[in-house]
């Protein structure tokens, strides 16, 4: 609902008005009593003097708040849950249009960075583009790979460094300036990558040593440890202590779908990868009947890990414990789909679902698997990846052969007022996101 046009306003000079006596504060109107005019203008008067603050801290969006507010300021995005029904999706400006498709997106809410399907391109571009509609000239940067041949998987960025999965490789770039930092050849197909702080964790085939994954600085480029699962390792993400990596049964003892290992060092469960066992209790093991077989399906916010299994027979999704790897809840999406990716905010899952369903679904990650909204690409198009910088989401897509590829950014489906802070927001029942103002 658009504001109304008229703010009204009363007694502005504030000339005839008194403060009622304290028992009428504090008790409202007796039987048959007669106010003073003084009163009645008071009461008037206080009204339209805070409805004109609230109209006059309320702003209709991000960029229009930051630029009115003082340094030191800060806005607030009010999230009003249930104002709109599930499934209303607002689509905001369009990023990019590639004709080859988006192989992956990722975002550190400065920059978005995307991966190109056929072509190997991958950009840096603005993710808060002044002008409300992207162009060009909101290109950052691009990332020029060194040895790429023929296939795109993943980009992952956090704004210092963006690292590119393709072919057999995972090179590390300078995320501002693009250039190469390091370009690490595994020997065999890299099929996922995930970032923490100061290092990068690749998973694959089994490749140069019989590693499936290892562990690099990204500073450097430095090995720090390899791994090897005993079968092709599909996916991985991080909570900066554990690595969690999925796959196919492994041809060690545990035959393990998908492990817990030890961040800093590789060790694991049982002394299989080639480490060392770990002493860590939530260093864990487990034997899954679903198999993933393709990266961006794994996300965690530390005490939870989501896995999206990508077998078309067994399209589901897993919420795993972190402390033990005990399945907690799972989602399954009833048709024979392959699923894309899968990206994580403060409050919210998303899942998009690649070939027939073309399906993006919105999950409450305290209630899951209970669905905020869902939302579905035209017929011509799939969706392959996800990223979230908390306020939007960012979605990668392929045209399915019929070209007109699309990088589409989407608001979540609650309605924002955005305002400036103010003490009493620290007792808001609402979810709150700060922004500083003048950064």
């Amino acid at each position: 609902m658009a504001p109304p046009s008229t703010l009204p306003t009363w007694d502005s000079n504030g000339a005839n008005l008194s403060t009622p006596n304290s028992f009428n504060l504090a008790n409202g109107w007796t039987d048959q009593q007669a106010p003073p005019y003084q009163w009645m203008n008071w009461w008037m008067y206080w009204v339209s003097q805070w409805m004109g603050h609230i109209s006059s801290t309320a702003y209709t969006n991000l960029q229009t708040a930051l630029n009115a507010l003082s340094v030191g300021d800060s806005a607030a995005v009010d999230e009003y849950d249930g104002d709109k029904l599930p499934g209303s999706v607002d689509a905001t400006a369009a990023v990019e249009s590639v004709g080859s498709g988006i192989a992956s997106v990722d975002t550190d809410g400065e920059i978005t960075v995307y991966l190109e399907i056929t072509t190997g391109v991958a950009r840096a571009v603005n993710s808060r583009w002044a002008t409300g509609t992207f162009d060009t000239t909101d290109r950052l940067v691009t990332y020029t790979l060194t040895s790429y041949t023929s296939v795109s998987r993943v980009i992952r960025t956090n704004g210092q460094y963006t690292v590119v999965a393709y072919d057999n490789h995972a090179e590390i770039f300078n995320a501002v300036t693009g250039a190469s930092i390091a370009d690490i050849d595994h020997g065999a197909a890299v099929y996922d990558i995930c970032l923490d702080g100061v290092q990068m964790y690749l998973v694959g085939a089994s490749g140069t040593g019989t590693k499936t994954v290892r562990c690099i600085t990204l500073a450097t480029g430095a090995s720090v440890w390899t791994y090897n699962h005993g079968a092709t390792t599909y996916a991985c993400c991080t909570d900066g202590r554990r690595l969690f990596i999925a796959g196919a049964a492994s041809g060690h003892a545990s035959t393990s779908t998908c492990r817990a290992l030890e961040a800093a060092t590789g060790n694991d469960a049982a002394n299989e990868g080639g480490t060392a066992q770990s002493t860590w209790e939530d260093i864990w093991d487990q034997v899954n009947a679903n198999l993933v077989n393709r990266g961006q399906v794994m996300v965690t916010d530390g005490a939870r890990l989501w896995v999206a299994y990508a077998i078309a027979a067994s399209n589901t999704i897993e919420q795993i414990g972190t402390a033990a790897g005990n399945v907690q809840a799972s989602f399954d999406l009833k048709v024979a789909d392959y699923s894309s990716c899968l990206a994580i905010d403060h409050t919210r899952l998303f899942y998009g679902s690649d070939d027939s369903s073309r399906v993006i679904i919105c999950f409450e990650k305290d209630s899951f698997p209970n669905i905020c909204w869902t939302d579905k690409a035209s017929a011509s198009d799939s969706f392959v990846s996800i990223c979230t910088d908390g306020f939007a989401i960012t979605v990668g897509s392929y045209g399915n052969g019929s070209g007109g590829d699309i990088h589409r950014r989407y608001r979540r489906n609650c309605p924002t007022r955005i305002r400036k802070v103010t003490p009493a927001d620290q007792y808001n029942p609402y979810r709150l996101a700060f922004i500083a103002a003048g950064e």
